[in-house]
């Protein structure tokens, strides 16, 4: 891929290839005496240098896959060509906001999307590294959707191999690690091998920690399946949290770490000087493999290594996700034309949790016992969610939907995230929440939202008894304390722009730098190389990732 693509100007200078290996050696010459000599190829007439100028991008250069990804993504746009166009197989009229909050929301479609004159949802082609696809909304316009971007970038120089375009389909064979189907909803798998394989070296891990001899483990080893996982994670976003214990594992032999293989904070280290740990542009740097040698005469690290704590409970943890026969399938989209929001709060003595979708909505409030009125704040409000969905799910109704929890317990959001805490009841919670995702086949958001919200919410006052207040008032929409579509010039009806405008100048006059400052709405999103000038960006709070993710 980086050979398509011209090395920046300002390089091309320093940038040389040695051609000593393929030029014509004196010995070459004297091997034929005395038989004539052989004709001196045409190229290396009159050339006294062993070098030639190197001007395409180069393998290994730091800034190689940036530059070559940024040129990919030109050429891209160049194959979109006018969206105005009725034969081009890329053209769209409008950008769909599909957001949560709106009363209108169809979940079976993406949240941002855009839409042709016909009604349908617009051709895409999407990039990994050098490798296209493209999506359509009908056969005919994937073939001529994927004839476009084949023909454009050939004529710009970029190899196209035919031998490997397939035929459009809904259940495509695998790309960029993962296998993507359209029938029946819009789901992510793996192959039946790779999960097989998966679940062999998870396995593999529980028999390291539980038949090593000394304690032990192969480090070696554990960085091929730590590979070889990374690379399923990309499927599975509930798999990056329990590898954790595995990163920490591979690297705990190195110095300025804890116990549990995290590095140490700088006020720390400053109090141990004699550990090998520099501190530079305000983050931790660890040793090169060859400063560790000469440190400790170790080459490259040591053979084995320690297991942390964690890792035994992150192998018992993908051991469960990873416990059925076939391959796990991760919807993208839901198949119900309904979503679930749930909220949920636990204050003092008592809980309460709401539910609701576009058709009723349902709540539940009461008292702790004495066992988790013994617990944290944090355990109860995230016991009484997961516990609320556990209650949802055995009744059926989240199969296939598209779920909304909303929390104020940051600590419960970051868990569910990152899939860990320190407190291993937490993150047996947040286990129980991920099997709960997987049994159901939902589409699963937590969302964190202010304490005042939730109070405005009238969730608050529901841990407490109180059932007239906020949301669960008669008449009242549950939108109105969340509105995730509307940006926050809308909530705060127009005082955001003006604002903004009066500390940047609304007249050409008066601007700063005498440019205006335009405001970028949705139709700009995916047309931004035409919005010349400083932009101002105000997407709902549900638009953000579609909405800055289709940019070009």
């Amino acid at each position: 891929m980086f050979l398509n693509f011209i090395l920046g100007e300002e390089l091309r200078e320093y940038s040389g290839v040695d051609i000593t290996h393929i030029r014509t050696r004196q010995e070459d010459l004297q091997h034929h005496l005395p038989e004539p000599l052989p004709a001196i190829p045409e190229w290396e007439k009159g050339r006294t240098k062993c070098w030639e100028r190197w001007v395409r991008n180069w393998m290994g250069l730091r800034d190689s896959p940036g530059r070559s990804g940024q040129m990919m993504v030109i050429a891209k746009e160049m194959a979109y060509g006018d969206r105005k166009d009725p034969s081009n197989p890329f053209q769209w009229e409008k950008v769909v906001l599909n957001l949560p909050g709106d009363p209108n929301r169809d979940p079976k479609l993406p949240w941002v999307y855009k839409l042709r004159a016909d009604g349908l949802i617009a051709a895409e082609a999407f990039i990994y590294v050098d490798d296209c696809r493209v999506v359509a909304a009908t056969r005919i316009q994937a073939w001529w959707a994927a004839r476009r971007l084949a023909s454009t970038l050939s004529n710009l120089g970029l190899q196209d191999a035919a031998r490997k375009r397939t035929t459009p389909s809904e259940q495509p064979g695998p790309w960029a690690g993962s296998v993507a189907h359209t029938k029946g909803g819009v789901f992510l798998l793996v192959t039946p091998e790779k999960w097989e394989k998966t679940k062999s070296v998870v396995n593999e891990l529980g028999e390291m920690l539980l038949l090593s001899a000394d304690g032990l483990m192969d480090r070696k080893r554990l960085e091929q399946i730590r590979g070889f996982l990374v690379y399923v994670s990309r499927t599975y976003p509930w798999m990056p949290p329990y590898l954790k214990g595995l990163h920490l594992t591979i690297d705990n032999w190195r110095p300025g770490r804890d116990a549990e293989g995290f590095k140490l904070k700088a006020g720390v280290l400053r109090e141990r000087p004699h550990i090998a740990w520099e501190w530079k542009a305000e983050e931790f740097v660890d040793l090169s493999p060859e400063e560790f040698a000469e440190r400790t005469g170790m080459v490259g690290g040591p053979e084995k290594v320690r297991p942390v704590s964690r890792l035994a409970r992150d192998v018992a943890a993908l051991q469960d996700l990873l416990a059925g026969e076939n391959p796990s399938l991760v919807r993208v989209r839901s198949k119900s034309e309904v979503s679930l929001y749930l909220m949920g709060d636990a204050s003092g003595k008592g809980f309460g949790t709401a539910w609701w979708n576009d058709q009723k909505m349902d709540w539940e409030s009461g008292f702790y016992g004495f066992w988790h009125q013994q617990q944290s704040s944090n355990y109860r409000e995230s016991d009484n969610l997961v516990r609320a969905l556990e209650r949802m799910n055995a009744d059926g109704l989240l199969a296939d939907k598209e779920v909304f929890i909303f929390t104020e317990n940051s600590t419960f959001e970051g868990t569910f995230y990152k899939g860990h805490s320190k407190s291993e009841k937490l993150c047996d919670i947040i286990l129980r929440l991920r099997l709960v995702q997987q049994q159901s086949g939902c589409v699963l958001h937590v969302i964190h939202v202010a304490g005042t919200r939730m109070k405005e919410a009238g969730i608050d006052g529901l841990s407490r008894g109180d059932l007239l207040e906020g949301m669960l008032k008669p008449g009242t929409s549950p939108w109105t304390f969340l509105p995730l579509s509307q940006d926050a010039d809308e909530r705060s009806s127009g005082k955001v722009s003006k604002w903004v405008h009066s500390w940047w100048g609304a007249t050409r006059d008066t601007a700063w730098c005498d440019v205006l400052l335009r405001l970028i709405t949705p139709m700009d999103w995916f047309q931004l190389s035409s919005v010349w000038g400083p932009r101002l960006w105000i997407p709902p709070p549900s638009g953000y990732g579609d909405g800055l993710g289709g940019v070009q």
